[in-house]
């Protein structure tokens, strides 16, 4: 009985500690990722736990750095990264990163168990989303256009990439277009 109510207790405070943040094109580092002060992109990675999700308003976000992602959530409790409500669908523009250079990628996913939704990835100077590393991870409804290498890619870690198993991905319904 110990156990169940132990096991009740973590699951409750998983749940109940989940925050909702929101980034936009005008968000910044020093915001509290609210809607009324939204963070930006880069910074909102950052912070990110198991539960959270993160709201990124519609409009395009000009880049010019590697978005990394390596923060991980669990089995139970994915990091969400998906469009806010009725604002439109982000557009995140990587031209500002030299073309065809392969350490100029759009996102670069490390982390385990994020679910990332409807998201354009547009020039980035090679792949517009590398996972690397990352496992669990869902990747739907997004789209990949213009980017200096493939759109998506899914790879193992780079001292062992032998051991790369795509069978800890879903990738549902995405598009890439224009991208080498």
């Amino acid at each position: 009985m110990r156990k169940i109510l132990f096991l009740a207790f973590q699951f409750l405070i998983l749940h109940v500690s989940a925050t909702t943040y929101y980034v936009s094109t005008n968000g910044k580092p020093e915001g509290d990722g609210s809607k009324e002060n939204p963070y930006n992109i880069t910074t909102d990675v950052k912070k990110a736990n198991p539960g959270d999700v993160i709201y990124l308003a519609g409009g395009t976000y000009s880049l010019s750095e590697t978005v990394k992602i390596s923060r991980n959530g669990t089995t139970s409790s994915p990091i969400k990264m998906q469009p806010e409500p009725e604002t439109g669908r982000p557009v995140l523009d990587f031209s500002g990163q030299p073309r065809f250079d392969s350490n100029a990628r759009g996102i670069q996913l490390s982390g385990d168990y994020w679910h990332i939704t409807g998201l354009d990835i547009i020039k980035a100077g090679d792949n517009g989303l590398d996972i690397e590393g990352g496992n669990y991870n869902t990747i739907e409804f997004c789209r990949f256009s213009e980017n200096g290498d493939t759109g998506l890619q899914i790879g193992g870690p780079r001292s062992n990439a032998r051991s790369a198993s795509c069978a800890n991905f879903r990738i549902r319904r995405c598009a890439t277009t224009r991208s080498n």
